[in-house]
């Protein structure tokens, strides 16, 4: 699936093509080899993440570290024009739906 991001093939690709927007594809923790890519961050957060059936997805300094990791990159591309943020994930919807569950307040 990253792959196909990669080449420009996924409908997110297209969608972003037509609104004259970038994609940057960010990894936090894709369990696989990736090619080198200029729209490909890697935060090395760790390779894969935990099942979260029976443990967390990520332990709680590596969930600091990926949301400290996000922010600088945020920041950084706000201070090349960044006008606009929206985020996804290409897995499972359970992980952004735990992680809603689990803010505070």
């Amino acid at each position: 699936m990253v792959q196909n991001f990669l080449a420009g093939g996924a409908a997110i690709n297209v969608l972003a093509q037509t609104a004259g927007a970038r994609i940057i594809l960010v990894d936090a923790g894709v369990a696989a080899d990736l090619p080198e890519h200029p729209h490909l961050q890697r935060l090395h957060i760790r390779r894969g993440s935990g099942n979260i059936a029976h443990e967390p997805a990520l332990s709680h300094d590596e969930t600091l570290a990926a949301v400290q990791a996000g922010a600088a990159l945020v920041a950084a591309e706000a201070a090349h024009g960044l006008d606009i943020l929206l985020t996804g994930e290409m897995a499972s919807p359970i992980p952004p739906c735990r992680r809603v569950n689990q803010c505070p307040g």
